[in-house]
C-alpha cells in the first residue's frame, strides 16, 4: 500500500498561489475583514474529496494489540516489533536464495519515530511510525564487518533479530544459530537501504559483497504484517526475549 498526497498537496499550492495581484490603496483593511474571507469554491470541490479520501485511508484499522509498543530498554519491545515485519516479508523476496536460513535483520533505533499505542492500529499509526521511504536491502557481508556494525547496535541499542549480543563484565559475546560470528564467513543481513549506504554511521555495511535491492518500503512491509496478524486471528503482543543482554 502506498499513499502519496504529493499530487494533492501541489493542487492546494496551485490554488492558493495563482490569485490576481492587487496594490495597496489603503491602510483600512482589519483583521476582521480578513476573517469573513469564505473558502474557494474550487478548494471544495476538488481539493477536499482527496483530503477526505486520505482521512479515510489513514484511519482503516489493521491490526491490535495487547499493549503500548516502545522504544524504552536495552531491547524494545518496538524494535522486535518491527524485525518480525522485516523478517515477515523475506520470505516474499524472490531474490532472496535460501529462504530455509534466516538472515539477520537490522533496523536503527532512529528509525523509530514514535511508540504504538494499546488497542486499534490503524494505516496513520503506521505512517508516524515509519513516516520515511526507506527500502528493504538483502546484503552479503563478512564476519568483520559485521561484528563492526554489533558494535553501533551495542552503543545506540539498536534493534536486531536472529543474533544475540551478550555482554557482561567487559566481555562480549556476539552469535547467530548459537555459534560466536565468524570473522571469514559471509553472512545475509536484511536492513534498510539507508543503513546499507552507511546511514547512521553504519558506513562498514558499503562493504558488503553482494547488495540485493527489493523495491519494498519498510513501511509497506509492517502495514503487511499487521494486516497478516489479524487475517490469523492474532493480536500483536508487545515481547522482549532476551537475545540482547547488557550487564556491568
Amino acid at each position: 500500500m502506498r499513499i502519496r498526497n504529493t499530487w494533492l498537496l501541489g493542487i492546494s499550492v496551485l490554488f492558493f498561489t495563482c490569485k490576481s495581484s492587487y496594490t495597496v490603496t489603503s491602510g483600512a483593511a482589519t483583521h476582521s475583514e480578513i476573517k469573513k474571507a469564505t473558502p474557494l469554491s474550487s478548494y471544495d470541490s476538488v481539493i477536499l474529496p482527496y483530503r477526505n479520501s486520505l482521512n479515510a485511508q489513514m484511519s482503516r484499522t489493521i491490526a491490535t494489540t495487547t499493549d503500548v509498543l516502545t522504544k524504552e530498554g536495552t531491547e524494545s519491545t518496538i524494535g522486535n516489533f518491527i524485525c518480525d515485519a522485516m523478517l515477515f516479508m523475506y520470505d516474499s523476496i524472490p531474490t532472496a536464495s535460501d529462504k530455509s536460513v534466516k538472515p539477520i535483520v537490522l533496523m536503527n533505533r532512529g528509525g523509530i519515530r514514535t511508540n504504538l499505542p494499546k488497542g486499534i492500529l490503524n494505516v496513520g499509526n503506521i505512517y508516524e511510525l515509519m513516516p520515511f521511504d526507506n527500502e528493504l536491502v538483502l546484503l552479503q557481508i563478512k564476519g568483520t564487518a559485521l561484528k563492526e556494525a554489533f558494535k553501533l547496535v551495542i552503543a545506540k541499542k539498536h534493534a536486531f533479530k536472529n543474533a544475540s549480543i551478550n555482554v557482561k563484565r567487559g566481555d562480549t559475546l556476539i552469535q547467530y544459530h548459537s555459534a560466536p560470528i565468524n570473522d571469514t564467513l559471509v553472512y545475509t543481513l536484511l536492513t534498510s537501504d539507508y543503513l546499507s549506504n552507511g546511514g547512521d554511521s553504519f558506513n562498514m555495511l558499503q562493504k558488503a559483497s553482494k547488495r540485493t535491492a527489493t523495491a519494498i518500503k519498510l513501511r509497506d512491509a509492517i502495514l503487511s504484517y499487521c494486516e497478516w496478524m489479524t487475517r490469523q486471528q492474532k493480536r500483536i503482543e508487545p515481547y522482549t526475549d532476551g537475545h540482547f543482554e547488557l550487564s556491568n
